[in-house]
């Protein structure tokens, strides 16, 4: 058998000497190579972790190439409060005595009223802030609220200032005589 040649191709080669092994033995070399190329790859995989895969990377986004501006929202009702409100408000704090100079109309005519008592409340900002004045009129107690920026509202002057620890001094209306009195506050 080891004269005989084997033809391919066309082209005559002398056959290669076949050697018989067992097939016991082949079979066990051939199963401690698996198992030896398996246990290095288990510990090159322990002694180095395999790569994580990278991540996704996104599309790039597409940019705006014309900027547009929003328009600026301005409330009608606010533009027109602007111009009514007064570059300086009188300038007075809860419990003191004020005069409020009002301007009356009668007819044609315009006169100056003033008017005399304890601020008891301020209510609202801008330009409906509000405050309240008390004063006792023949024992009977009025109250009057005006529009801190009104132009009715000629100024407002600062009698004596009141020690009060209350933004609102409605318990006043339920008193009579001295108790009705806010005690002074020394300059």
């Amino acid at each position: 058998m080891a004269d005989e040649e084997k033809v391919v191709g066309g082209a005559q080669e002398p056959a290669e000497a076949v050697t018989e092994e067992p097939v016991e033995a082949v079979a066990e070399e051939a199963v401690t190579e698996a198992t030896e190329e398996a246990l290095a790859e288990e510990k090159a995989e322990i002694a180095e972790p395999a790569e994580k895969p990278a991540p996704k990377k996104r599309a790039p986004r597409k940019k705006a190439t014309a900027k547009i501006e929003k328009p600026v929202y301005i409330d009608p009702l606010k533009l027109i409060a602007q111009d009514s409100i007064k570059a300086e408000p009188p300038k007075f704090e809860i419990g003191s005595t004020v005069r409020v100079h009002v301007k009356i109309r009668e007819g044609e005519r315009e006169r100056i009223q003033i008017f005399e008592g304890t601020v008891i409340a301020k209510n609202g900002s801008g330009v409906s802030e509000t405050f309240t004045v008390r004063r006792l009129s023949y024992g009977v107690g009025v109250e009057r609220v005006f529009p801190l920026h009104s132009p009715n509202v000629d100024k407002v002057e600062t009698v004596r200032l009141g020690r009060v620890r209350r933004a609102k001094l409605y318990y006043l209306r339920g008193r009579v005589g001295k108790s009705a009195k806010v005690r002074e506050r020394l300059r």
